[in-house]
């Protein structure tokens, strides 16, 4: 009775003479290495890269369904930060238009005192020269009125540094805003792609 068992090659459909305690080996004409398989009295032979690959794909669905559950609370998380910096933008983008809008009333402000001011000042320049009580009394009122157009354009003018300021902070605070908001969607759109990388793998396996 012969030791040897006689099979084929899956490869390359060569002849195999093993032994019956053989367990692995080297195809001798593709050298291609294979595990034999004994299970209820037959006998066969598994290409080593073919087994390895579906220990590969069930090491990946794992690895997978367990990222799956990661990525899904981070997505999670990530819309719920979203949406809070979706209102902080608005707040901010709301706040800038105000103080955009007190400082172009300012300027506006401004500009009607002081022209309110010089029309005041030449009228009793002209009444200084006319002469007369009534067109003198005439003339101190309007002299104080000028200088009081002129301080409220003065003052008025001095508060734009101020205002300018707050602009610049209102535009900064809401530019970062937008900004963060943007890196949020773009580490969502991420988190959307490596889910849908995974489930992938799982579906496949």
């Amino acid at each position: 009775m012969s030791d040897f068992i006689t099979l084929s090659c899956p490869n390359c459909g060569g002849n195999l003479a093993l032994t019956p305690d053989t367990e692995r080996f080297a195809c001798p004409y593709c050298k291609r290495e294979h595990l034999v398989r004994r299970s209820e009295g037959h006998i066969s032979v598994v290409p080593i890269i073919e087994q390895l690959e579906r220990i590969t794909q069930g090491v990946d669905r794992h690895a997978s369904e367990l990222a799956i559950q990661r990525l899904r609370d981070d997505r999670r998380a990530l819309e719920e930060r979203i949406k809070r910096q979706q209102d902080q933008v608005e707040r901010r983008s709301q706040r800038w238009v105000e103080v955009k809008a007190d400082l172009r009333g300012g300027r506006i402000r401004s500009i009607v005192a002081t022209v309110f001011g010089w029309g005041a000042g030449c009228l009793a320049l002209g009444c200084f020269i006319a002469g007369g009580d009534g067109s003198a009394c005439l003339g101190v009122f309007l002299s104080l009125v000028s200088v009081g157009s002129g301080l409220v354009a003065t003052i008025t003018h001095v508060g734009f540094a101020r205002r300018t300021v707050r602009l610049d902070d209102a535009w900064q605070r809401m530019d970062e805003s937008q900004r963060f908001l943007k890196e949020l969607r773009v580490e969502l759109n991420r988190v959307y792609a490596e889910l849908e990388h995974h489930s992938q793998v799982v579906r496949r396996s």
